[in-house]
């Protein structure tokens, strides 16, 4: 499968595609993210391959802010620093308020499709961390 790029309004590029989306057993990587929209609110449907997640990280805002997640197919999972991992599968949301550290990505034996949907905020920022596993 053909590996789709993207670059978008905050300059991500394949390094950065590369460093934060990472199967765990490898470092050829594969990692999709297809815009859906950018005029009114920044939505991308990410994809990740079976055993694919990307590093801890936190959404910043000065005021609003913040990330939800909608499952639109195969399973993955979603989890908060100190807390423990959440299943998701097709229809499950998940809101991440400004601040949180967190991860998300596929289960080892499925691949998962999320609508990734920017909360407008000012001075919107993504802090990038440590590998979740």
């Amino acid at each position: 499968m053909a590996r789709q790029l993207f670059k978008g309004s905050r300059g991500e590029t394949e390094a950065w595609t590369i460093r934060l989306f990472r199967r765990r057993e490898e470092t050829d990587l594969q990692k999709f993210l297809a815009p859906v929209s950018a005029s009114q609110i920044g939505i991308h449907n990410v994809t990740f391959e079976p055993g694919c997640q990307n590093n801890w990280h936190i959404h910043h805002a000065k005021s609003g802010g913040g990330q939800i997640l909608i499952c639109v197919g195969g399973r993955g999972w979603y989890q908060e620093w100190s807390k423990e991992p959440v299943a998701m599968k097709p229809g499950d949301c998940v809101n991440i308020p400004v601040g949180v550290k967190h991860w998300h990505g596929a289960a080892e034996d499925s691949w998962f499709s999320h609508l990734a949907i920017e909360v407008p905020g000012e001075e919107t920022s993504t802090e990038w961390l440590e590998a979740s596993k």
